[in-house]
């Protein structure tokens, strides 16, 4: 999982040895679950890659993509499937975190669930494209001692992905010693197909759809989208705050005032988009969310 250009039909690729449609423009590759069988080299043992959009997929709302997820391991729990591992990949070559990697961390954090964080690995990517080794050091402190803390506090891995096939086999090694493991068990008779599954534990998604029947909507991961708008909301009335202050001022430079006006419009479509989402998701929304505040008249001059 992670956003969209951050590498990961790159990665299945290069663990696949063949382009499975990795993306060079702006349009998103992935816009569906995509899920890859490998055989690992020199081994009678085979592996299951699932490819997920971003959330800031070009073609696809943030509900849809969180449904196309949650089918995809509501399906998959029926079948008794359960990960060995999951993912999680980020592009070290982005000088900030904010906006949509942010928000794309958050509803992964939601989907795995506290159990499941021993097996993520919290990957780097594109370090290729960076100009020097020492700003992505950087970077991937501030990742570990910050933004991806919480999840390393409870037991995940971090790695760094430096676009070859033998880095992707090196991240993937501690997966197949589990699999081996099992499968050795298996050919001694001394473990079953049941018993190898009570020993990993379903996503947070996973069981709130599969075992406890939960709508998307009442789940933590569709939860986030809801929690989206309440931050929307508060930056839209900061925003319209600065932008009164401004309005205000004798001499005030109309390139800022436009700026700003350019920006709340902005905000104003992102926040409209995510109460469609909202809606579709069939989840009950705040009235002082729903109502405008009426600034596009108090601004137009």
């Amino acid at each position: 999982m992670g956003p969209t250009g951050s590498g990961k039909s790159s990665f299945i690729s290069s663990v696949a040895d063949s382009d499975i449609g990795v993306g060079h423009s702006l349009v998103s590759c992935t816009s569906e679950v995509n899920v890859v069988r490998v055989r690992v080299p020199d081994e009678e043992l085979d592996i299951v890659l699932v490819d997920t959009p971003g959330f800031d997929d070009t073609h696809k709302s943030d509900y849809e993509i969180l449904k196309l997820i949650k089918d995809w391991l509501e399906q998959a729990g029926h079948n008794k499937i359960l990960l060995d591992g999951i993912l999680y990949l980020h592009r070290i070559s982005d000088n900030r975190m904010a906006g949509t990697p942010l928000r794309n961390l958050e509803v992964f954090e939601k989907i795995c669930g506290p159990k499941a964080c021993s097996r993520v690995v919290m990957m780097t990517t594109m370090w290729d494209e960076l100009d020097d080794e020492e700003t992505g050091e950087t970077r991937q402190e501030e990742l570990e001692t910050t933004f991806w803390k919480p999840m390393i506090d409870r037991g995940s891995k971090t790695e760094r992905y430096r676009n070859t096939s033998e880095s992707a086999w090196r991240i993937l090694e501690p997966f197949l010693g589990n699999q081996r493991q099992r499968l050795a068990a298996l050919r001694s008779q001394k473990e079953t197909v049941p018993q190898q599954q009570k020993q990993k534990a379903a996503l947070r998604l996973q069981k709130e759809t599969v075992q406890q029947h939960k709508a998307l909507s009442s789940t933590d991961a569709g939860q986030a989208l809801y929690e989206k708008i309440e931050k929307l909301d508060k930056q839209r009335k900061s925003l319209m705050r600065t932008l009164e202050k401004q309005m205000k001022r004798r001499g005030t430079d109309e390139e800022i005032v436009e700026l700003l006006r350019r920006q709340y419009d902005g905000l104003e479509k992102e926040r409209e988009a995510a109460l469609g989402e909202l809606h579709q998701l069939k989840v009950p929304v705040p009235q002082r969310l729903l109502k405008s505040v009426g600034m596009k008249k108090r601004y137009r001059r």
